[in-house]
């Protein structure tokens, strides 16, 4: 069972990178440790469906989680727009 969650995991995060490109949704790292991270949490109904994930880097999601808002399109605007200040440009 743990083999199958694993496989469907593996392939998930493949459609992922397909989808969005290789790195992290926000600021592009790519350490090869990113997250499979879930729009909508899943205690409040997020599925885990290809319109509800996405792959965050371990500093970008701790940051999502350490200030979420309502809609978390308009925050990865807001955040690489802030990256963008600094000299970041993830675009």
């Amino acid at each position: 069972m743990a083999n199958k969650k694993l496989k469907a995991k593996e392939r998930r995060r493949k459609k992922l990178v397909q989808r969005d490109g290789p790195g992290c949704l926000v600021c592009r790292w790519d350490d090869g440790l990113l997250t499979i991270h879930h729009i909508k949490k899943r205690a409040e109904g997020g599925k885990n469906g290809m319109d509800n994930l996405c792959l965050l880097c371990d500093n970008c999601h701790v940051y999502w989680h350490q200030n979420e808002t309502n809609d978390f399109y308009q925050w990865v605007q807001q955040t690489k727009d802030y990256l963008y200040v600094f000299g970041i440009d993830v675009d």
